[in-house]
């Protein structure tokens, strides 16, 4: 998995530095909020990422077990919930902060150096299966 997903990171690096940064698109007048919602929140649901991911956070609190309630379940679905609304809530408003301020070169900038943080984890992870180490752990003395 790490050799696959390590590659996949050079891939996509390799790929956003050929193309560079996205261009905005031309308001329309008409946004459809709504289907924006559930088109995101579709693709979001059905990421394997994401059930694995969270099947993988049910099994370590022990969601499976009969000791824990359906009631933890919840409070463990809504802090999740909470949590990610918090985290995108601060990304769009960080975003809708900076647009106008942003030139064509700053978003250059950040472009590459968002390619080169991709392209360094990309390494690390191919890395760590040639040395056969967990190279991003943090090891305890």
């Amino acid at each position: 998995m790490r050799c696959v997903g390590g590659a996949a990171l050079i891939g996509l690096s390799i790929k956003l530095l050929i193309s560079g940064p996205a261009k905005a698109a031309a308001p329309t007048g008409v946004t459809d909020h709504l289907g924006n919602f559930f088109s995101t929140f579709a693709m979001t649901i059905t990421n394997p990422i994401t059930i694995m991911a969270f099947a993988s956070i049910f099994a370590s609190f022990g969601v499976m077990s009969s000791v824990v309630t359906a009631i933890d379940a919840w409070i463990l679905v809504g802090g999740v919930f909470a949590g990610s609304i918090v985290w995108w809530l601060i990304i769009t408003l960080g975003v809708d902060l900076f647009r106008g301020i942003l030139s064509d070169g700053g978003m250059s900038w950040i472009s590459r150096v968002s390619a080169a943080i991709i392209f360094a984890f990309g390494v690390l992870a191919l890395l760590s299966v040639i040395l056969g180490e967990d190279l991003l752990a943090l090891k305890t003395l």
